[in-house]
């Protein structure tokens, strides 16, 4: 089913579409609504719909301005623009920003349906179009696509001097001068016999890119693309490069059966850094990859560790970074060869446990921790000779060093967005009745940019921002419903929303029957 969203000023309005087509009969899903352009932006983004109807003239943010932010950042967004002027310089404008309809108001919903079915059958010939278009496509002829790849590709691996690479740019008229760089590596993962896919997914990069500023890319192999992104203001790149990454991935996954994980690389201020970049954007990419984890993230939100060689020249720590409980034992027990002929010597065994503690301490460091405090107990290595006396001796003390160290990782790796979580669930249940919160307001009072914060809120909760926010303000309505006597309108106020109609509305979508009901029900039991 294809997504609704409605922004428009006037309560009236945005009932009667809402509430005089009967959506799902028809596949479609009224996903929400906004009452100024303002409002609707961090709406957009959570929700991400895939036809917007607006109205041309709202305050602090008007129609048209709202269509050009759209079809600038989520371009697959289809907009119908509602206007109560028949004027030709407002259907001027609304063409010139690529709007797909232009509706007169008062609006019949009638013609309403037809426009979006209309919109609906648009969006399904594109699909099939970009299939076909990505069938055609003849990957064995050099293209300039193919070329301007392959710079991309020296300057990630820094396989050319910057001299030569600026040189190859400037011949294709590749502009690679900015302020600001950050490198996306992102791997799409398909079914078996699907691989079909990835030549619609090579088509949507292609496609989304375009419709994107100062973005170069790459691909590596069929499953893998990299992006690197120019800007010239460190503050518009961070959030532009988690805006990217979140879009990129909904284009992916909302036309083909792909899973995308996409790390995002440090931002950087020299190109001859680009490299660096992309070195810490692929770590994140192989982690989320062994992790199972198809997601977006930096390589500083799953904490990389850089860990040196501890035994077996580097196997264990290499291991380790990336081990969960499960895999400690056999880790171990292949990494230190404990049933070879050294492991009888005692003497081996306080070289392994003396390198294999260096080795855990650093990695404690790496994720901000105490070594003493994690491994209590351990203080004592200097004494190793009168701690181990046996085999077994070894073998317990080693491995307690191990499952003290993967414990405290893990719960570093699960507990660094936990404050940002729990701060703004905090606010969240604090501020729910204010009808102006949004994912602008919130993510300011963590000291994240809106997209940053919306992806971390999303992958850390499993749930969006305002599936939470409404979870919050639906519990506290019910509580009102069941333990006060006061009005309808006034509950619906206090909990946020400033029209009683959406409010029930919403409700119902909710709960599945209307305040009203819910109120009868609650008196009858």
């Amino acid at each position: 089913m294809l997504k609704v969203l409605m922004v428009d000023d006037e309560v009236v309005v945005r009932s009667a579409v809402r509430n005089n087509i009967d959506w799902e009969a028809h596949d479609f899903v009224f996903c929400g609504e906004a009452a100024d352009g303002e409002m609707a932006l961090s709406l957009i983004q959570e929700v991400k719909p895939d036809i917007l109807i607006t109205d041309i003239r709202m305050p602090f943010l008007d129609g048209l301005e709202l269509s050009k932010i759209v079809r600038g950042t989520m371009p697959w967004i289809k907009i119908i623009i509602l206007s109560g002027h028949d004027e030709f310089e407002y259907a001027k404008s609304a063409i010139s920003v690529g709007v797909e309809e232009y509706l007169l108001k008062p609006i019949d919903s009638a013609d309403m349906l037809e426009i979006l079915k209309k919109t609906a059958t648009r969006i399904q010939k594109e699909k099939e179009e970009r299939m076909k278009v990505s069938l055609l496509k003849n990957k064995l002829i050099i293209s300039e696509t193919e070329k301007k790849s392959k710079i991309i590709y020296d300057l990630i691996y820094a396989k050319k001097g910057m001299k030569e690479i600026l040189a190859r740019a400037n011949d294709l008229d590749i502009d690679l001068i900015a302020k600001y760089y950050v490198v996306l590596a992102a791997e799409f993962t398909v079914p078996e016999n699907e691989f079909i896919q990835y030549t619609v997914i090579e088509s949507i990069v292609e496609d989304f890119v375009n419709s994107c500023g100062d973005v170069r890319y790459s691909f590596l192999g069929n499953d893998r693309v990299v992006f690197v992104l120019l800007g010239n203001s460190f503050a518009e790149l961070d959030d532009r490069v988690f805006e990217f990454a979140q879009a990129l991935k909904y284009e992916v996954e909302r036309h083909t059966c792909a899973l995308t994980t996409i790390g995002v690389g440090k931002i950087v201020t020299r190109l001859s850094e680009v490299a660096k970049s992309f070195a810490s954007a692929d770590k994140a990419r192989k982690i989320m990859m062994e992790q199972g984890m198809h997601h977006i993230n930096t390589a500083d939100e799953i904490a990389l560790s850089e860990m040196e060689t501890l035994i077996a020249k580097g196997s264990l720590a290499d291991q380790l970074k990336y081990a969960t409980m499960s895999d400690v034992q056999s880790i171990f027990e292949k990494s230190v060869k404990i049933d070879g002929p050294e492991a009888h010597s005692l003497l081996f065994c306080y070289y392994v446990v003396v390198d294999l503690y260096l080795g855990c301490a650093r990695l404690i460091n790496s994720f901000g921790g105490n070594p003493e405090n994690v491994l209590p107990g351990m203080k004592g290595i200097q004494n190793i000779n009168k701690v181990i006396q046996s085999q077994e001796d070894f073998k317990s003390y080693a491995m307690d060093m191990l499952i003290r160290t993967v414990e405290f990782k893990e719960s570093q790796q699960r507990d660094k967005s936990f404050p940002i979580i729990k701060k703004a669930k905090e606010y969240i249940e604090q501020y729910y009745g204010d009808a102006n919160i949004s994912l602008h307001i919130v993510a300011k009072q963590v000291h994240l940019s809106p997209n940053h914060f919306s992806m971390v809120f999303s992958q850390k909760t499993g749930t969006t921002f305002i599936e939470y926010l409404t979870k919050v303000r639906m519990q506290q309505a019910k509580e009102q419903i069941e333990k006060s006597l006061k009005s309808l309108n006034q509950i619906a106020e206090e909990v946020g929303y400033s029209d009683a109609n959406y409010f029930s509305y919403t409700f119902k979508k909710y709960e599945g029957i209307t305040p009203s009901e819910y109120r009868k029900k609650c008196a009858s039991q």
